[in-house]
């Protein structure tokens, strides 16, 4: 059963972005460089990863987006969970500067609400509404025209607090 799963870890593959080239290059790598096989009578399993995986797992909590749990249990839209997360994802800077387009395809809406004013009333506004009511943040934003189109989406965050 050990080599059984020894081998189907070894065939699945973890794609990572290339911090050096971020977007250029990704890379294939193979979770485990090995799984010892020899049993005793103590179940005990020990796990090496492959060499060119460690330094990632242990810059887990810098890669990745951090909020509680609670702040989102009562959100009834995924574009309030998704615009969120997004916003906690900068949370540090305070701010999101996103184009209409990449926030379209973050929110899987590239062929929904092809007007910006539908993609605003429908989607933005509702989200917004709903983080500021639900979440202990509120948040702000407004629509930035490049010429006569709106092409970029300002977002502002700030803690809001407790009673």
């Amino acid at each position: 059963m050990i080599k059984t799963l020894n081998k189907n870890l070894e065939i699945n593959t973890l794609t990572l972005k290339d911090h050096k080239e971020y977007m250029n290059s990704l890379r294939l790598y193979n979770l485990l460089d090995a799984l010892p096989t020899h049993r005793t009578d103590d179940v005990v399993a020990r796990v090496v990863f492959h060499e060119k995986v460690v330094p990632l797992l242990s810059d887990l909590k810098a890669s990745f987006t951090q909020f509680l749990l609670n702040d989102v249990a009562e959100f009834s839209s995924i574009y309030s969970y998704r615009i969120y997360q997004l916003m906690m994802r900068y949370r540090s800077t305070g701010y999101v500067k996103i184009s209409l387009n990449d926030l379209r395809f973050m929110l899987m809406l590239m062929d929904k609400y092809p007007l910006t004013a539908d993609l605003k009333r429908w989607v933005i506004d509702t989200a917004t509404d709903e983080i500021n009511e639900k979440s202990p943040y509120k948040v702000k934003y407004s629509l930035i025209k490049k010429g006569r189109k709106y092409t970029h989406s300002y977002f502002t965050d700030r803690l809001m607090p407790t009673d």
